[in-house]
Order: structure tokens, then C-alpha cells, then sequence
């Protein structure tokens, strides 16, 4: 069976989850992942090895939505998987099922209409962005439209409550991402790193993530060997540099990396930190860098925001959101108490086994996808007539 991933943007993030939820299905199915180059090129961080992909060039959605439909009716895809509600996946995906009746499934990893609210509260003018593929607009439509999916994936419980559907975590591959087949101590020599106190935060930085608690917290910390490791910047952002311009000489700020280097990363860290801010963004997110963290046994750190604090139960420890003191007093004691922070590492690596790894996740897509790949398939194909 043929399956073809849409993506809003291929040159985006959202290529995270896709990259994920192709490696897993490309195990039982033909999987293809297309969407719209708004620039410049794949997101760095994906290799998209042993997965067939396609950017489409794109100088705005209308041109795109004209020039995936062809393609994708070349691709022959027998069912077709949204990623995210967005005019350039799920859109176009309900315009090739009225002209296909190719069957669509939905996956929801993040509160879009939430993002929406968030930008006109941030910008008025976002109203009269027609013209852009992430005009809020399309947003307020397509949660409207949303039910119409044959079927519907979400990476949470918040998000499960609003739309239904099943929950597909961001899965890891529990293997690779194990902490017996990292050296430590070479890595740490590698990045000149001897004695410091590594906070890692692994990811692209954004406002509700919390970054800016974890410095304003290391600062309350005397310890001047601790050091806070952000792995995933885009120095061109403006949030990047917004946070380079505090000027925190313990802030390392490290580009964005490909996925493969996730687990050297890891092995350098003391903890992980991960302070989601209470916001409208976060209260829809589960941040898939808990999975990397927790299947690489490190002491997680995290806030008591959307499901974090049941994913870590009995195996991290959790802090009230945008509590700058109670981030500081919790780092300070994992530092200080390092058997408690290992034990509690290694609980979250048997939970991430269990619950979280791509077996898990095969077993949940199977259930979804198998239903298609045995019925008759001739009048449910892309590019059949």
C-alpha cells in the first residue's frame, strides 16, 4: 500500500513528527512524504534516508496546492496522511479526496486554532494575511472541517479530548537512542566539556518553551560550572537572537543539528530541561524531546503543562510553570543528589520501552491503516481513473 505523508512545509519542523511517523509506517508500507519548499530546502535537522520525498518549489500555497495535486496523482498514493490542519496538508489533502475519493487521515500534534488566537493577539494585521499559507484564517476554517477526516491521529491527551481520534506518541526508536552505545566521557572531551554542569534544551527555541526561565534560574544558582546547552538554534531567528543579546555567558548556543546527533547530545547532559511556559501554544503540545530524554535515560526536568507531568510520573521531576525559583531549587538539587537523578533516568527509559518506543507506535498505526490496505484499491487511488 502506498502512503503519501502531506506536510504543511517541508523546510519546517512539523518535519519532525513526519520524519517519525514515516520511519515507523515505511516499515509495513511504501511511504512517500511531499510538501511545499517554502525555503531553503528540507529542514536541516531530517535525513531523510531510505524515505522517498519530494519538496514542491513554491513561491506562495496557491501555486503549491496547483502543483502537488499533479504530483501527487503521479504518486499513485492510496491513502493519503495529513500532518496538522494547515491549508497546505489537510486542505489540499480534502480537495484530492472530493476529486479521488482517496482517504484521508488527520494527525494533530499541535493546537493550531490555539496558535491562531495567539498570533492576532500578538499581531492584528495576521487577519489580513490572505495570501500567506499560515494566514489565520485558513486556521478558524479547517477546524471546522476537521471531523471530515476519515480518521484522526493526535500526540495527546488534550488534543484527544477536543477532535477524538488515537493517540500516536512521538515514538523513539528506544534502541538506537540507548546509553550503553555512547561514551560519555569521549564526547564530553570532544566539545571541551571537563567539569561543567550541562543543562541540555534540545530543539528549536521559541518564547513558550520557557528558555528564558531556565537562564533567569541559572542565574540564581551560585555554581558557576553549570553550564546551559541549547542544541537546535536558528542564529536568523529572531527569538535566537533575542536570546544571544541577554548576554548570559553560561548560555552555549549550538545550531540546528541532524536528528542522528540527538543522542550525542544527550550523553553530554547532566539534565535535561524542559520549562514549558502555561500558554495557549503549549496547552496542546507534548514536546517530543521528552521521548529523547527519557529513552536516553538522562534526569528530566519539566513543568506541569498539557500531559508532561503523566509522562514523567515516577520518572522525572516537575516544577509549576514560569516558576523561575522552583526551576532553580529543582536543578540545584538534582545536581546535588545525582543517584536519585540516575534512578530516576533510568525509570524513564523502561517507560519510554513500554509506552513510547516505534514498537509501540507500529502496533497503534497498524490498527489505523491496515482497514485500507485490505479493501479494493482501484477506486480509492490517487491517479487511478
Amino acid at each position: 500500500m502506498k502512503i503519501c505523508i502531506l506536510v504543511p512545509n517541508i523546510s519546517g519542523n512539523c518535519m519532525g513528527r513526519a520524519y517519525i511517523l514515516a520511519k515507523v509506517l515505511s516499515q509495513m508500507y511504501d511511504v512517500e512524504i511531499i510538501g511545499p519548499d517554502f525555503g531553503p530546502g528540507l529542514w536541516p535537522p531530517c535525513n531523510l534516508e531510505g524515505i522517498s520525498y519530494q519538496a514542491v518549489p513554491s513561491q506562495n500555497y496557491i501555486q503549491y496546492l496547483y502543483s502537488a495535486q499533479k504530483l501527487i496523482f503521479a504518486s499513485k498514493a492510496q491513502i493519503i496522511y495529513a500532518i496538522k490542519p494547515l491549508i497546505t496538508s489537510y486542505g489540499l489533502a480534502l480537495l484530492i479526496r472530493l476529486h479521488y475519493k482517496t482517504p484521508v487521515i488527520l494527525d494533530i500534534d499541535d493546537w493550531e486554532l490555539g496558535m491562531a488566537k495567539w498570533r492576532l493577539r500578538q499581531s492584528k494585521t495576521a487577519i489580513v494575511d490572505i495570501l500567506k499559507a499560515y494566514w489565520v484564517g485558513w486556521t478558524f476554517f479547517l477546524e471546522r472541517k476537521i471531523k471530515r477526516a476519515d480518521k484522526i491521529t493526535v500526540s495527546g491527551s488534550f488534543l484527544q479530548g477536543r477532535y477524538g481520534g488515537v493517540i500516536i506518541p512521538h515514538g523513539r526508536d528506544t534502541t538506537y537512542l540507548n546509553p550503553t552505545n555512547f561514551d560519555s566521557e569521549k564526547l564530553r572531551s570532544t566539545h571541551r566539556f571537563k567539569n561543567e554542569k550541562i543543562l541540555l534544551f534540545l530543539g528549536t527555541p521559541r518564547p513558550h518553551k520557557g528558555i528564558e526561565d531556565l537562564i533567569k534560574a541559572v542565574q540564581l544558582i551560585p555554581n558557576k560550572d553549570i553550564k546551559i546547552l541549547l542544541v537546535g538554534a536558528n542564529h536568523q531567528d529572531e527569538y535566537t537572537q533575542q536570546l544571544l543579546s541577554l548576554n548570559e555567558p553560561r548560555l552555549i548556543v549550538i545550531p540546528m543539528r541532524p536528528l542522528s546527533e540527538a543522542p550525542n547530545w544527550l550523553t553530554i547532559a547532566d539534565i535535561v530541561v524542559i520549562p514549558q511556559r502555561a500558554s495557549l501554544i503549549a496547552k496542546g503540545q507534548t514536546p517530543a524531546k521528552l521521548y529523547d530524554a527519557m529513552s536516553m535515560a538522562k534526569p528530566i526536568i519539566s513543568t506541569d503543562v498539557a500531559d508532561i507531568p503523566s509522562i514523567l510520573e515516577n520518572c522525572g521531576f516537575i516544577v509549576p510553570p514560569d516558576d523561575i525559583q522552583a526551576l532553580a531549587d529543582k536543578i540545584s538539587y538534582v545536581l546535588q543528589n545525582p543517584k536519585t537523578g540516575h534512578q530516576m533516568g533510568l525509570n524513564a527509559r523502561q517507560k519510554c520501552i513500554k509506552q513510547y518506543s516505534w514498537k509501540i507506535m507500529q502496533k497503534k498505526l497498524i490498527n489505523i491503516f491496515e482497514p485500507y490496505n485490505q479493501k479494493t484499491v482501484s477506486k480509492n487511488t490517487v491517479g487511478t481513473v
